[in-house]
This record gives structure tokens, sequence and C-alpha cells, in this order.
């Protein structure tokens, strides 16, 4: 059996608070962003037409969107507040992040910009991951990356997701292996 799956409290939508020194910056958007995708544990998807509204009857492969109309977000859509989303969701659904986010669409704060590839790889990680082993593995490994640049700054979240994953591979092998009858 396993145990109950990782949440974190108040995580809500919008960036999280900007840190004081810039080298900072990477670990507060990948921790905010984790955070999110490990809540959730879903995609964020849905088939949308070209003015950014949400039919899920009418299409058969659900496309990534930034927000759903039963609350999910991706990992970009989780970091622009439900305001600036409001106004700007047909001019950014159905497009990828891309630095109009941050000028003629301003739906994201300047200082993330930087971090533009940080947040176009966590999009990947999140539209990718088929299971929740799968999601902690990835965003360790991301994670991994981000923590180096930084040291000390996100290692205790990293190995909150270590202990989840590590419970995840034995309990998958503990099931394959009583499915095989060894």
């Amino acid at each position: 059996m396993t145990s109950a799956p990782l949440k974190f409290k108040n995580i809500k939508y919008g960036p999280p608070e900007q840190p004081e020194r810039p080298e900072e910056e990477r670990a507060a958007i990948f921790a905010h962003v984790a955070k999110h995708l490990i809540n959730q544990m879903a995609m964020s998807a849905g088939p949308v037409d070209g003015g950014g509204n949400y039919d899920f009857d009418s299409l058969k492969t659900p496309l990534c969107a930034y927000r759903t109309g039963d609350g999910k977000a991706c990992a970009v859509g989780c970091l622009i507040t439900d305001e600036l989303y409001g106004k700007y969701r047909h001019d950014i659904e159905g497009t990828n992040i891309n630095h109009e986010f941050f000028h003629d669409i301003p739906v994201l704060p300047i200082w993330l910009e930087p971090h533009v590839n940080l947040l176009r790889e966590l999009q990947r990680i999140h539209d990718q991951a088929g299971t929740e082993l799968q999601l902690l593995y990835w965003l360790l490994l991301k994670g991994k990356e981000v923590a180096a640049s930084f040291p000390g700054k996100i290692e205790s979240f990293l190995n909150t997701i270590t202990c989840r994953a590590v419970q995840l591979d034995q309990s998958n092998e503990r099931l394959l292996v009583h499915k095989s009858g060894k």
C-alpha cells in the first residue's frame, strides 16, 4: 500500500514572490511550479477554439492549455494570476510561451523573462509525464540542475520529492513481483 500523494499548502495561481537576490530566482520559480504540478498531478489540457474558449466535446485529442475550465493549470499557467488570465486568455491559449508574455501580452512579471527556457522545460515535463513517478523523476532531474546553480535553496524540497519517488518505486516493485507470482 502506498502512502498518500504529496500535497503542498498555500500554492496559489500567480508568480512566486521575487527573491531579493537574482541568483535565487530559478530556484524560486522551480519550487513554485513543481509544487503546483505535484499537487495537481494531472495535465492541463482540453480543446480550445481560436477564441480561447474550451469545448471539451469538440475534439477527441485534448490540447495543452494554460488553464482549463475545470481549474487545472500548466507549468506556466500556474504563474499567471486569475485576473491576468481572464483578461488575456484569448491571446495566449493555443500559443507557446514567448517573450510577448512579458511585454505585448503582459501576463507574467518581467523578472521571469530571463527564465523562459526553464519555463519551457517545466511545461515539457508536465505535458509528457504519464505517471506520478515519472513526473517526480523528471522534476528531480531538473531540480538537481537548478540546485547546482544555487546550492542550499531547494535541497530540502528535492529530498521530499525523492522520498515520495522511492515510496512509489518500491510499491511498483512489490506490485510487479506479486503479479508475476515470484
